[in-house]
């Protein structure tokens, strides 16, 4: 399987999916270094594609690099400044490694972007109360909905 996606990446490189699928199988089979460069080789030809940007960042979680990790899913944000999912995208990986004030600062600018969205006022609600701070708890909840 492994071999007829390389094929079919060499034969069609813009295609996304082909080349998503590719690191994916390479992911599952545990072939984590050879998933972080078919990665960069798609970002190389395809550098403000969200999707592969995180993809390195997920694998540089897996292969326990998060300041990479990290760096990689801040690229998100800054490819992106105003897209929620690159903001909760970052949220989580700042949670992850304990980082939540500024994982709160994200969810605060996902919420602006996306005040409609009740999952991302939960975790906004979810980082304040680990900070400690109520008053935020209850605008979060109370958030007017669009």
């Amino acid at each position: 399987k492994l071999a007829a996606l390389k094929k079919a990446v060499a034969q069609e490189p813009k295609n996304r999916q082909i080349r998503f699928k590719l690191i994916r199988a390479l992911q599952t089979s545990g072939k984590l270094k050879e998933a972080l460069a078919a990665a960069k080789d798609w970002r190389d030809s395809d550098a403000y594609n969200l999707i592969v940007v995180r993809l390195i960042g997920d694998i540089y979680s897996e292969l326990g690099q998060k300041a990479k990790a990290l760096r990689a899913y801040s690229a998100v944000v800054e490819l992106l400044p105003k897209d929620a999912n690159a903001q909760r995208a970052l949220a989580s990986v700042l949670k992850q490694s304990g980082d939540i004030k500024e994982a709160f600062a994200r969810l605060q600018a996902a919420v602006k972007l996306r005040p409609e969205d009740v999952r991302l006022a939960f975790e906004l609600g979810d980082a304040a109360h680990r900070l400690g701070n109520i008053s935020e708890i209850g605008r979060a909840s109370c958030r007017e909905r669009v």
